[in-house]
């Protein structure tokens, strides 16, 4: 089994990487409080720490960026998979929240492909609180697509 798609994770971390220059990276912050972690073939690991310009009045974290950070995460842990380049995207995603995501907290994210099948891949990720309480979990469904990606502009 190759570690291309490992090495590529690695090379592509949030932070000073080439997933932290997306323009919705920088604009929502995450290329500040999304870290790397750690990476197995078909598992990733993160640590978000969340702010508050990410927050209702309540200082609860809004339930879409949860979902967008599942994305980002589980898009790592598909690309971990891979012993070559071959495109991808997000066929559904679905969160269940156990309990609120609230502000400048801690987050660890940690995403595992569960089942692989021809034509589609299942990743669950679970969101967990720094005394290892689940807040969260994501359960996605990614294909394999006819998509060329570029590098993202300076």
């Amino acid at each position: 089994m190759a570690a291309w798609g490992e090495d590529q994770v690695r090379s592509t971390t949030i932070r000073d990487g080439p997933a932290g220059k997306l323009p919705f990276m920088q604009t929502l912050g995450l290329d500040q409080t999304l870290e790397f972690d750690a990476v197995a073939h078909g598992e990733t690991v993160f640590v978000w720490n969340t702010r508050a310009t990410l927050a209702g009045m309540d200082r609860y974290i809004m339930g879409g960026i949860v979902g967008v950070v599942a994305d980002i995460c589980q898009g790592h842990t598909f690309m971990s998979h891979l012993e070559r380049f071959v495109g991808f995207s997000t066929g559904d995603i679905m969160v269940r929240f156990l309990a609120p995501v609230i502000v400048e907290e801690t987050v660890r994210v940690e995403s595992r492909i569960s089942h692989t099948a021809e034509k589609l891949v299942l990743i669950d990720t679970s969101f967990r609180h720094a005394s290892g309480k689940i807040l969260a979990t994501a359960q996605g469904g990614w294909r394999f697509a006819n998509r060329s990606f570029e590098k993202p502009s300076a």
